[in-house]
C-alpha cells in the first residue's frame, strides 16, 4: 500500500489521546494507525510532501474562481456506521472533500436536494484560503435561493 499522511496522522492523534478515548476511534483509525507504525522515515516523509503537492494543486486550480460548488460524496448516502460505500476501501468516497481538508480551504457541506429514492445529497461551497466568511454567506445565499427542505428522514 502506498504511504499516505493520513495514516500517519492517525497514528499521531491516537498517541496524543487518553487512552479510553483512543480506544473509541473507529477500527479503520485503528488499522490505519498500525500501518503507519511500519513507515520508514523515508516514507513518512514523501506521504508528507504528496499531501502539500496536492495543497498547492487545489490551491492553484481554484484561484481563479471566487467559490467552488462541487458534491459532498461521488455516491449515494449509505448507512451512518459504514465509512464508505465499499467496504473494502474505508474512506474511498471522500476524495470530493479530501483536497480540501488538506488544502486549507474554507468549505460547507450542505443539503442540496433528494434522490428519487428520498435520500439526501449534499452540495460543498468551497472558497479561497482564509475567506471562511464568504463561504458562510454564500452558503446563507444558496439556502434562501433553494428555499425550504423537507425533513430528512421522512418521520411518516
Amino acid at each position: 500500500a502506498v504511504a499516505n499522511s493520513f495514516t500517519m496522522r492517525c497514528r499521531v492523534a491516537l498517541a496524543a489521546m487518553p487512552q479510553e478515548r483512543a480506544a473509541r476511534a473507529a477500527d479503520y483509525i485503528h488499522a490505519a494507525a498500525e500501518h503507519a507504525a511500519a513507515w520508514s522515515p523515508e516514507e513518512t516523509f514523501r506521504a508528507f510532501n504528496r499531501v502539500h503537492a496536492m495543497q498547492a494543486a487545489t490551491v492553484a486550480a481554484t484561484q481563479p474562481y471566487d467559490f467552488v460548488l462541487a458534491p459532498v460524496l461521488p455516491v449515494l448516502p449509505f448507512a451512518a456506521e459504514a465509512t464508505s460505500s465499499d467496504r473494502r476501501f474505508p474512506m474511498c468516497d471522500s476524495h470530493f472533500t479530501a483536497p480540501f481538508n488538506h488544502s486549507g480551504q474554507p468549505a460547507a457541506s450542505i443539503g442540496c436536494g433528494h434522490s428519487a429514492a428520498g435520500l439526501p445529497i449534499g452540495l460543498q461551497i468551497i472558497g479561497r484560503r482564509f475567506d471562511d466568511l464568504g463561504v458562510l454567506q454564500m452558503s446563507h445565499f444558496y439556502e434562501q435561493a433553494r428555499g425550504p427542505q423537507a425533513a430528512w428522514p421522512d418521520p411518516r
